[in-house]
């Protein structure tokens, strides 16, 4: 069936370029339609591998904080506004985005650097959001619903790596079937051009620049012809063509049109994630030269100083940039973030905390201010304090696993062995690592004996997890035959 695609990772891993996934066991494969169930457990599966195996992945809230919000605002303009989209950020200086099953969506660090306005990469974001909606990879993975369990992980995996840009394509290949895996890698034009048009309007809709979607494609295009054979991956893997482009042009240009075409001015947060970015590349004191080489007439190149300085660990540096800098910043939670920062690697943590919960206010669905202001409290000996943040971050979304994470380091400050274990089950759950998670939830009751509601919530958890244990070893058991 194709239900539960995803139902173990038991087949060969396949390595290329720093990319190193294992297949999973897809089980039989049906004629049925790639559901959006299906699609979400695929992506969600996808996606732990990315975290625990890949690299590149960059695992920064800040950062991932931003992309959601713009995707948010993006999704709220879409005809699915209730569709979820999860953003993430590898570190890859070519330009390139990519969607997978599910609404999950990776961006190189090079397409955020090389973005010449919030517009320009709210225009890709909103590209890849349109293939999200027309689900063009459930329609890419749904043509091979005839073929082995083995070539069909192989076509996932492909599919995956080319959206990224590596050369894993040819290794996920098995045997002979490479040349049928590679033909399924490219978007048709078909796609494309529904990707551009459901994209051009979320974009429009959703208050950013619509003439930065043509803009920003023409001039890859444009640039693609310096590269010969060495084209940008985001040509390779989502092929631009003039068509498309005066397509754009002309949907813009229409008397039926009816959105602004004003500039917009790009949120801090377009700089703060550009002066992180920044900040990261080379070691600390490549980047500290670097940043301060030249002028700083930009914000993200004010922000980076900031940054750079603090990874070198030159906090007095980091104060005077700081201090230099940020009154000419728009009042926004980017802002007290990086304040905060500042203030930590000083000392002043009650400052840094205050700050912190200000940023809090200022933005509820970010979640880097909440995991600093957790740390910082606990850094400060206020675990009570502490223990509040982390359940009220659970209690806004248990999705995160960064928030059960946190709530476990603050359970372990307090020597609350039970919520240790607790809390570490619910992380597992949340990276499909169920036996785990199970032995976890187990010692969580053992933990507490006697609390009959504490066991009965433990017991039906343990019991539903091994439910579904069984479901995949019988459904991965039948796969085999």
């Amino acid at each position: 069936m194709w239900r539960r695609l995803l139902l173990s990772f038991s087949l060969a891993a396949f390595t290329a370029q720093g990319w190193a996934y294992q297949l999973p066991d897809l089980g039989a494969v049906a004629t049925d339609a790639f559901s959006t169930q299906e699609e979400e457990d695929v992506g969600r599966m996808v996606m732990v591998q990315v975290r625990e195996r890949e690299p590149s992945y960059i695992d920064d809230p800040e950062l991932e904080d931003y992309l959601n919000a713009v995707g948010r605002k993006l999704a709220e303009a879409s005809d699915q506004p209730f569709r979820r989209y999860r953003f993430f950020v590898l570190r890859d200086p070519t330009i390139n985005a990519f969607a997978l099953p599910g609404g999950y969506i990776g961006v190189h660090s090079g397409l955020i650097l090389t973005a010449e306005s919030e517009s320009e990469l709210a225009a890709v974001l909103s590209h890849e959001m349109g293939h999200v909606i027309h689900r063009h990879i459930a329609q890419l993975i749904d043509k091979q619903k005839t073929t082995s369990a083995v070539m069909l992980g192989s076509m996932i995996l492909a599919i995956l790596a080319a959206r990224s840009g590596s050369q894993v394509s040819e290794a996920a290949a098995v045997g002979g079937q490479a040349f049928a895996v590679q033909q399924q890698l490219g978007f048709s034009r078909e796609f494309e051009h529904d990707a551009d048009r459901t994209g051009l309007d979320i974009l429009a809709k959703a208050g950013f620049d619509p003439s930065a979607a043509p803009r920003f494609f023409g001039r890859l295009l444009r640039e693609s012809r310096l590269y010969e054979n060495n084209a940008p991956v985001y040509m390779r893997t989502h092929p631009l063509t003039t068509d498309r482009i005066s397509d754009l042009e002309n949907r813009i240009s229409s008397p039926n049109f009816k959105y602004s075409l004003r500039p917009r001015l790009d949120s801090l947060g377009f700089s703060a994630v550009r002066a992180k970015l920044m900040a990261m590349n080379g070691t600390p004191s490549e980047a500290l030269t670097r940043v301060f080489d030249g002028s700083a007439t930009g914000i993200d190149r004010q922000m980076a100083r900031v940054r750079a300085a603090l990874r070198a660990n030159d906090v007095k540096r980091a104060r005077a940039a700081f201090d230099q800098y940020a009154k000419g910043w728009p009042d926004e939670h980017w802002r007290d973030l990086l304040e905060a920062e500042v203030l930590t690697a000083e000392g002043r943590l009650p400052e840094a905390l205050a700050k912190l919960e200000r940023a809090m206010q200022r933005a509820p669905e970010a979640v880097a201010p909440r995991l600093e202001a957790i740390d910082v409290a606990l850094r400060l000996g206020q675990t009570e304090r502490a223990e509040r943040l982390a359940r009220e971050a659970v209690d806004r979304d248990k999705d995160e696993r960064r928030y059960w994470q946190a709530l476990g380091k603050v359970a372990a400050a307090k020597g609350d062995e039970a919520w240790v274990h607790r809390a570490q089950g619910e992380s597992f759950v949340l990276d499909d690592r169920l036996e785990a998670a199970i032995d976890q939830f187990e010692q969580a009751r053992r933990a507490r004996r006697g609390d009959y509601y504490w066991e009965a919530e433990l017991d039906a958890k343990i019991r539903a997890l091994k439910d579904e244990v069984r479901q995949r070893k019988r459904e991965g058991s039948r796969s085999m035959r």
